[in-house]
């Protein structure tokens, strides 16, 4: 957003002098309780006319907690569709998660298959954006859900596949995983972020108050993508132990989106196949992390 010309404003928890040094023209806000009224005090010193809402919980570890999930991904986000409304603002953007949709087998999920999440996460993230369909229809707030699906990509947590992994093969450890077989969205963070930039810039080409997908269309089993890491890191793939693990009751086999919706309506396509966003992965992570440890 900052390189197309906007002024972008960030809302932070706390500990952000890492993310400050690195994009020195993002302005940040901290915002350590989530409460209505102080995000309303940041927006009243910002004024923002899109508000892009990026924070979840849930995102790094799949916990249990409810309460927690409760009050990062429902109560936070009905706080700043409150907060968005009184100052003002003129459109809004809310993150919905694949993991909101039933198994989708074999075929591609689009925005009108069923909603039937199997973890609490998915049902907190569901919850989440039939709040703010809800609630920005009754402000009169211009608001779309973009759903992602599986983004990866430098500056992942630690504890998710491929980081872990990353690591693993780095130091040729035996790594043990389930069978490998789930299918899955992959989109490198860069298609991801230029959906996010695209529909902030071509909003009016949106239908308010309407959910789209952001993904690639293409699934890949978890098995093609470990073994598409080893491959481009130079290890051998027999480090990766198939079967060792059991894979989580009721997890889904195969989550695919369509994204032709939002495709159609701003033209946004992405950009990398999986073999490029892991390569691209590779190297502007894990080189340039080694190259800082020499």
């Amino acid at each position: 957003m900052i390189d197309l010309g906007y002024s972008t404003f960030g809302m932070v928890r706390s500990n952000a002098s890492t993310l400050a040094s690195r994009v020195p023209e993002l302005h940040l806000h901290e915002c350590r309780t989530g409460t209505y009224e102080e995000i309303e005090t940041v927006f009243r010193s910002i004024q923002p006319t899109t508000v892009v809402h990026l924070a979840a919980a849930g995102v790094v570890s799949r916990g249990e907690d409810a309460y927690g999930l409760i009050a990062g991904n429902v109560d936070f986000t009905v706080n700043l569709i409150r907060a968005a409304s009184a100052v003002g603002c003129s459109s809004f953007i809310h993150t919905g998660s694949c993991f909101e949709y039933a198994d989708g087998s074999a075929q591609q999920l689009t925005e009108r298959d069923l909603v039937d999440p199997f973890s609490l996460y998915g049902a907190t993230k569901a919850a989440s954006v039939q709040l703010a369909l809800g609630l920005s229809k009754h402000l009169n707030l211009p608001l779309v859900v973009l759903r992602l699906f599986g983004v990866y990509g430098p500056g992942e947590a630690p504890q998710r596949l491929i980081p872990t992994l990353t690591r693993g093969l780095h130091a040729y450890q035996p790594i043990d995983l389930t069978a490998g077989t789930q299918i899955r969205d992959w989109m490198f963070i860069d298609d991801a972020a230029a959906g996010f930039c695209t529909a902030v810039s071509r909003f009016d080409q949106l239908v308010p108050h309407t959910v789209y997908n952001l993904c690639t269309g293409v699934g890949h089993t978890v098995r093609d993508v470990c073994e598409t890491l080893a491959d481009a890191m130079n290890r051998p793939r027999n480090l990766l132990r198939w079967g060792a693990r059991p894979t989580r009751i009721g997890e889904p086999h195969s989550i695919v989106g369509d994204a032709s919706r939002f495709q159609s309506a701003v033209g946004w396509e992405p950009n990398y196949e999986l073999v490029q966003g892991i390569r691209a992965t590779v190297e502007l992570e894990w080189n340039s992390s080694s190259a800082a440890a020499a």
